[in-house]
C-alpha cells in the first residue's frame, strides 16, 4: 500500500500479486476504487533452465 503525496494527496494505491497476476487499484479518501488495472505476466519459457 502506498499513500499519495503532492498531486496524489488523498489517494492510496493498493497492489496485490498472486502468481503471475498483479492487480492495482487507486482509492480515494473514502476508500472507493477510482482506477484499477490487472496485469498478467508471461510465464517462463519451457525447456532446460538457462545458465
Amino acid at each position: 500500500m502506498e499513500i499519495g503525496t503532492a498531486e496524489h494527496a488523498g489517494t492510496t494505491r493498493v497492489s496485490l500479486r498472486l502468481g503471475n497476476r498483479l492487480w492495482r487499484a487507486v482509492l480515494n479518501g473514502d476508500n472507493e476504487v477510482q482506477q484499477e488495472q490487472m496485469t498478467v505476466f508471461r510465464g517462463k519459457t519451457s525447456g532446460p533452465p538457462l545458465r
